[in-house]
């Protein structure tokens, strides 16, 4: 009897194995090269594009003159400083066929080797049911990034879409002190990371404790965009949203005006691959779930005010919330934890 369990034992760890991971790794390995090639042919749609790449081009000094709006991403502007002379280098002793030049190698890389941390992470968590958040990521990726739909690429799309994913995995282990340092981690990628301060409200803790973490993380986000806003001289610090158009034909204009007018044309509904409309549709089940709806809630109240939503990479962090509501509306059971675990 104990061969035949043995043998057993070995076959399940082998299923495991391949399941859990090494399909999963070749599911990412091939989306992450289709993800290179997508953005390596988005670099040169845009003159922005190079633009916020190179912005640390002059250093510090020229960072300054960067356009304000954008100053306080400073993070993630300052590692594509970083990545970019290496890419270059590696550009100038190989060729990728297909890719025509550096830049647009660079931003291939970059976009594609953010989106490989993300799914590594997505492995670790779930295992076998990380393909669905795999293919779920990068389909809304590519909405956001199909020439045609849109024309701009930035450094910090795919950083602050990290902060978020890691956002999610960190609040449904319930590991809310690394949040907080997270959300102040994540300004610096990005000003939207504050908007997840309203999940502290939402935990099972009591609502003193939810208090404290929610106001704690409020003050040291808010301390972290003004330390980026005055080192990068962004004019007045915790201020430096844009509500309407300083340059072009449309100047003046507010950007709730054209937002409504792009509403009213339907398409922004489909953003994400559709993900988005069904998260904002589908029943919260969980508190984790709630919490997301609440944070969705204010960062699209937020867009309409001080973004342009008819550019759809600007939807990239709700993402990984919508993907959380509608795998544990599939599966029924925490879907970034192994099934083992769920009982």
């Amino acid at each position: 009897m104990a061969e035949p369990c043995s043998q057993s034992r070995q076959l399940f760890g082998r299923r495991r194995l391949l399941g859990g991971y090494v399909a999963p790794l070749c599911v990412l390995c091939g989306l992450s090269c289709a993800l290179f090639y997508q953005a390596a042919a988005m670099a040169p749609l845009q003159t922005d594009n190079a633009y916020t790449f190179h912005s640390f081009q002059g250093g510090i000094d020229g960072y300054r003159e960067f356009k304000n709006v954008w100053k306080p991403r400073l993070f993630a502007n300052a590692l594509a400083a970083e990545v970019v002379p290496v890419c270059y280098t590696v550009w100038g002793h190989s060729r990728v066929p297909g890719v025509r030049g550096a830049e647009q190698f660079t931003v291939g890389v970059w976009t594609a080797g953010w989106f490989i941390v993300i799914g590594v992470l997505y492995i670790m968590a779930a295992k076998e049911r990380s393909l669905f958040y795999l293919l779920g990521t990068y389909a809304g990726i590519c909405f956001g990034y199909t020439p045609g739909l849109a024309l701009r690429i930035f450094p910090w799309d795919m950083p602050i879409l990290l902060i978020y994913t890691v956002f999610v995995l960190l609040f449904v282990h319930r590991r809310y002190r690394w949040l907080v340092a997270l959300l102040a981690v994540g300004m610096g990628f990005k000003e939207t990371a504050g908007v997840l301060c309203l999940a502290f409200l939402f935990t099972q803790q009591p609502w003193r404790q939810r208090l404290n973490l929610f106001f704690s993380a409020v003050v040291l986000c808010a301390a972290a965009k003004a330390a980026i806003d005055l080192y990068a001289h962004a004019g007045i610090p915790l201020f430096t949203m844009e509500t309407e158009h300083e340059f072009g034909s449309r100047i003046g204009t507010s950007y709730l005006v054209d937002n409504l007018v792009t509403l009213s044309r339907g398409r922004v509904l489909l953003v994400n691959g559709g993900m988005l409309l069904a998260f904002l549709l589908l029943p919260a089940p969980d508190r984790p779930a709630r919490a997301m709806k609440a944070i969705a809630a204010v960062f699209l109240a937020a867009l309409l005010l001080f973004g342009l939503i008819h550019e759809f990479r600007i939807f990239f962090e709700m993402i990984p919330l919508a993907l959380y509501s509608l795998a544990i509306t599939v599966f029924r059971s925490n879907p970034l934890r192994p099934p083992e675990a769920d009982g």
